[in-house]
């Protein structure tokens, strides 16, 4: 579950309103009074909306710790049977782009020492996109050729 931070809808508030800005810019037929009005009721509408996301992301986080928490009650070492499998399935996802990498290498007559890029390797992955950790971690490539990706969670290692 991916959650919206603060900073995330101020900034999308920020390219909306800067956008507004421009097309009323644009508008020669209102007055700059008219115009300031208009922004500040869009600039209001945003604020409003912004407060209502923050709150629905904050609601959604909680769920999910009551989740948690009803998954520990019910079936007490779920939450370490959870962590197994999330490992276990990031440990898959890291040998898949280890595999990527290394057919990108071969393909190309690169050497071990080269620098893999993600643009490079994503044609030898599922759906040309690198995987998602499912504990919500991120994978960086290794530094080259012969090292191995990583994850930056604590235990997903190849």
């Amino acid at each position: 579950m991916k959650h919206l931070s603060q900073k995330t809808i101020t900034i999308g508030s920020i390219t909306l309103l800067c956008a507004l800005l421009v097309a009323s810019a644009a508008d020669k037929e209102t007055s700059p009074e008219q115009q300031v009005a208009v922004l500040k009721a869009q600039l209001g509408a945003i604020s409003r909306q912004n407060r209502e996301l923050a709150e629905i992301a904050s609601k959604a986080g909680r769920v999910l710790e009551y989740t948690e928490q009803a998954y520990e009650a019910v079936a007490p070492g779920s939450r370490k049977k959870v962590s197994l499998l999330q490992k276990g399935a990031c440990i898959s996802n890291l040998k898949q782009i280890d595999g990527a990498t290394q057919q990108w290498a071969l393909e190309n007559k690169k050497i071990a020492k080269d620098v893999p890029e993600v643009a490079g390797i994503l044609p030898f992955l599922k759906g040309r996109v690198l995987p998602e950790c499912p504990k919500g971690g991120f994978y960086s490539l290794g530094q080259t050729v012969a090292a191995s990706p990583t994850c930056n969670c604590s235990g997903h290692t190849l």
